[in-house]
């Protein structure tokens, strides 16, 4: 079953500012990679270019009838949610987070933790799954791989094994 939000379904199945030394690490294709805070695991997460192209294309008309307007407003305008109003902030069931625009998985459940920022938070992605949009000023937002659809943002996180947090 499918649990939905602005920008990330859950998918059940029974039975994760974004440090420039982060950057270095993933451009460089280290595993391990160490800042001023101490030594991190490379995240799942790379930066995109010009040459990352969508693989799920859609014209905004399709867009707009197949979302929600303020997951639209989300996903394809990078709009921003209100803080603590993101149903996903506390939740604990177990699954994959998937793209709402695309429903392409990106985040494991036990990446998921409470940061107290008021949106869901992640240690990590899935391999492949998203990408970090340079936006300048040291600031990075969060894609899907698939869609290009808007996540968020990256930032520091020294308590994580990846030293950021989604």
């Amino acid at each position: 079953s499918f649990f939905r939000c602005c920008c990330l379904q859950l998918s059940l199945k029974m039975g994760q500012g974004f440090g420039r030394p982060a950057v270095r690490a993933a451009r460089a294709g280290v595993t391990r990679f160490r800042s001023g805070e101490g030594s991190f695991k490379k995240p799942n997460l790379r930066l995109m270019n010009q040459n990352d192209k969508p693989s799920v294309i859609r014209n905004e008309e399709v867009w707009k009838k197949t979302l929600d307007k303020q997951s639209y407003f989300v996903l394809r305008r990078e709009g921003t949610e209100m803080p603590g109003t993101h149903p996903y902030i506390y939740t604990e069931d177990k699954g994959t987070y998937c793209c709402k625009g695309c429903g392409s998985p990106l985040y494991p459940s036990d990446a998921k933790y409470v940061d107290g920022s008021g949106w869901p938070t992640f240690q990590d992605a899935l391999p492949g799954a998203v990408l970090a949009k340079d936006v300048g000023g040291g600031a990075f937002e969060v894609v899907c791989a698939a869609c290009h659809g808007h996540l968020g943002h990256v930032f520091p996180a020294p308590e994580n094994p990846t030293g950021i947090r989604h």
